[in-house]
């Protein structure tokens, strides 16, 4: 504890200004998505840019055969192909690294974005529903999304994705509950 009763975590949270906080409340979980985000952000995206090229890699032996000056589509686009790859890493890495889910003995908080930041918090004590959700490319690496909901809401007001060890946090997130309404 810090001579202002926050916990050594909480205070460090702070000080490197990744957390929202409220002052009072002590962080009990703040992490990350599992790094498995990166993979499943990226991988679809990778695959549509690989298939584009060899799309234009068909196209061009196609258009070869037909014109007497051929033109090789596949040598012009497979430096602009790795690019768009390499960004498309880079956003998944970015998204990975300022993508925060947040514990406190009060309510859960999500933070995310990368040009546009976006907070969501629920206070622990309005939560009626835990949901999770694994498909089966998640349960074959061990995460899940998890979702909180307050009465009345259509869906989830608060999702942590792509984490790890889902069982462990929801029991985490359910004894904090408990410890709240007592």
């Amino acid at each position: 504890m810090t001579p202002h009763g926050e916990t050594v975590r909480a205070h460090a949270s702070r000080r490197t200004g990744r957390s929202v906080v409220p002052a009072g409340e002590n962080i009990l979980l703040d992490q990350r998505p599992s790094a498995w985000l990166i993979a499943f952000r990226a991988a679809p995206r990778i695959g549509l840019v690989a298939a584009c090229l060899l799309l234009a890699v068909a196209l061009s032996s196609a258009a070869s055969m037909l014109t007497p000056q051929p033109i090789d589509l596949a040598s012009m686009l497979i430096i602009p192909a790795i690019l768009m790859c390499i960004a498309i890493l880079v956003v998944a890495v970015l998204d990975w690294l300022l993508r925060r889910y947040i514990l406190t003995d009060r309510r859960a908080i999500t933070v995310r974005g990368i040009l546009h930041q976006t907070v969501a918090d629920v206070p622990l004590e309005q939560i009626q529903n835990i949901g999770l959700s694994r498909p089966l490319a998640a349960r074959l690496v061990g995460i899940g999304h998890i979702g909180l909901a307050t009465a009345g809401s259509d869906g989830w007001d608060l999702t942590w994705t792509h984490t790890r060890h889902p069982h462990a946090l929801i029991a985490q997130v359910r004894k904090t509950m408990d410890q709240t309404k007592a």
